[in-house]
This record gives C-alpha cells, structure tokens and sequence, in this order.
C-alpha cells in the first residue's frame, strides 16, 4: 500500500515538473512557454473599395473625385456577380486630364476570397496583351491577396511608384504584402473601363 502511495505522489510530483518546464505547450530554449499568436501579426478585415479609396486620398494629394459604383453603375456589370469584384470605385488623379464619363487616374476592386481576385488579375494581364491594340488596357496593376489595385498608365512609372508605396502601406493593415503582385504593362494608355 505504502508503495502504492509513494508512487502516486511521485507520478503527480512528476506531473507537476513538466507543467512547470512548459510541458506540451510549447517551449523556447529557456522553458517558458511561447504563444504562437505573439509570432504572427494580426491584420483588420479588408474594408470595401471606397475605404480604400479614401485612404488613398488622404495620403496623395493628387487624389481628388472618388466614384463609388453599385450593381446598377458600374461600367463592366460585374459588380456582385459570382467570381467578381464585391466592391469597385475609381478616382481621379487632378495630374491627368479627365475625360469621358469615369474619372481618369485609378479602380480599385475588392473580392471575397483569393481565387476570384487571381482570376480576374489574369484576365486583367491577359487585357494588356499589345496585340489588342486601342482595346487594350494599359495599367499599371497591383494585386493583393483580395484586392486589385490599377492606376491609369498616362501617369509616369515614378508617379506611379509613389502610389504603389502608398497602396503598400495601407494594405499591410490587412495582410502580409510580399505576397502581393505587380504588372506595370508596356502597353499605352486606354480609355476602355474594364
């Protein structure tokens, strides 16, 4: 009985030690226990397009007029659709001169999930192609993981650069951006919204 004893309380003493040493959960070199949540970042839910939009007004200058579409204005009809953008405004850069009935200087379009933003950032490339001629787009594009960024290619690579920076900044509120794309294209500039 006496052994029976002994061998409970050295089992809970022994119980005791790993618990203190870190046990299961995770140790670090020096026995204390790291909370893998403290390692990761944490980012806020992606706002729609005109948050976006007027975050990028409120660092560029240049930014004026932002126009917000829904179902029934934007140009393309994709607005809502299954596999399409869940957002979509434009805004005018005052650099450029404004023409037709959207404003010339960048779209941004926000998506629900990663999939439907690498499809429509493939069509989008495939839209540059310099084979299509006055039909193609020429944009400088920037996409992350559920949003695509496009600023007007009548601006230079280096005005365009500055945005770019800008965009970066407020999207690491959202998520990791070395997974982000770029495609600065070598088409010249179109007046087709797409």
């Amino acid at each position: 009985m006496k052994k029976r004893i002994l061998a409970i309380l050295l089992a809970g003493m022994m119980a005791m030690s790993a618990t203190a040493c870190g046990g299961s959960g995770g140790t670090s070199d020096r026995g204390q226990t790291v909370s893998q949540k403290e390692t990761e970042p944490e980012y806020g839910e992606l706002p729609d397009s005109q948050n976006l939009a007027e975050q990028i007004k409120a660092t560029n200058p240049n930014v004026g007029e932002i126009e917000v579409f829904d179902e029934s204005t934007d140009p393309n009809g994709n607005l809502g659709r299954p596999g399409e953008y869940i957002s979509k405004a434009d805004f005018e850069d005052t650099r450029l001169d404004q023409y037709g009935e959207y404003y010339t200087g960048g779209t941004i379009e926000t998506f629900e999930n990663e999939s439907d933003c690498d499809n429509r950032y493939e069509y989008l490339k495939a839209m540059q192609d310099s084979s299509l001629g006055a039909f193609g787009l020429g944009q400088y594009m920037y996409k992350y993981d559920k949003a695509i960024f496009r600023i007007e290619y009548d601006l230079t690579p280096d005005q365009a650069e500055e945005y770019h920076a800008q965009i970066d900044t407020i999207m690491e509120q959202y998520q990791d951006i070395s997974t982000q794309e770029s495609d600065t294209g070598d088409n010249t500039s179109s007046q087709a919204e797409e």
